[in-house]
């Protein structure tokens, strides 16, 4: 896995076997650093 980039809430990441090939449009991952707040009711 590579860093693509980074702020202090998120980083941006490639996947080491990608799900879509770099010529079909490649695949990264958006991961963040801190746990999802649910501020709604469903």
């Amino acid at each position: 896995m590579a860093f693509i980039y980074e702020t202090e809430n998120f980083e941006v990441v490639t996947h080491e076997v990608p799900f879509v090939s770099r010529e079909e449009g490649g695949h990264i991952k958006i991961v963040t650093k801190h746990g999802v707040v649910k501020t709604g009711q469903n």
